[in-house]
């Protein structure tokens, strides 16, 4: 009777412990002291940058928060205690290099468009100058085909004009102009312009601006 007296206060006494234990287990497993939102001011105290991610972590007897945050240059990955917010491990990453995928797409995209629009205006500029050439040297044709032409026109230039001359030359000698050149003389513009009639000859110089008689000569032959 004692020994089964004994058995049953054991097991009692076992099962008391093994409800002390369950107790003592439930109550580490307990919420945290400090609050998502509190371990929140904490960690932007002293990271500056967005906070984006936070999760609660439970570790046999340990809670603890992991928080993730970011800033322009910098990234952290911490590790704090979830009742008195001691940071437990912190991993730091420079990031100040980092090109988005967004953005390296960007200047990708920026730099073919310059590229070919660069192209573009030199195949423009190149086939305008191809053009021009083109142009010139039909121009040119044109102008080898056509026979020259007499200055008859004083307006450009303000010079009588060769026919002009002519007549003025004729009514001072009657005849056939056998010759007629523009010359400058003594910084002055003059036609000399040589006249036959039968077996005369006579040279007649003109002012290419006035129309004045400068000079007659004639050769009579008898």
């Amino acid at each position: 009777m004692k020994s089964k007296l004994a058995v049953v206060a054991g097991a009692l006494t076992g099962a008391a412990f093994l409800g002390l234990g369950i107790y003592h287990s439930d109550a580490s497993q307990a919420e945290p002291k400090l609050s998502t939102d509190v371990i929140k001011t904490m960690v932007s105290d002293q990271y500056p940058g967005t906070i984006t991610d936070i999760e609660l972590e439970k570790n046999f007897d340990k809670t603890f928060y992991e928080v993730e945050v970011e800033n322009e240059d910098r990234e952290y990955d911490l590790k704090l205690d979830a009742n008195t917010g001691e940071v437990l491990k912190i991993r730091e990453k420079d990031t100040s290099n980092k090109v988005s995928v967004t953005e390296k797409k960007a200047e990708d995209s920026t730099k073919a468009t310059e590229d070919n629009e660069e192209q573009k205006n030199k195949k423009e500029k190149q086939n305008t100058q191809e053009d021009k050439q083109v142009r010139n040297s039909e121009e040119q044709k044109k102008d080898d085909k056509q026979p020259a032409k007499k200055d008859k026109s004083n307006q450009s230039n303000g010079l009588i004009g060769m026919e002009k001359a002519e007549k003025i030359a004729l009514d001072a000698f009657a005849g056939t102009i056998v010759s007629m050149e523009l010359d400058e003389d003594d910084d002055r513009m003059i036609y000399e312009i040589e006249i036959e009639n039968g077996e005369d000859e006579a040279d007649v110089d003109i002012d290419a601006y006035t129309g004045e008689v400068l000079g007659l000569s004639i050769d009579r032959d008898n």
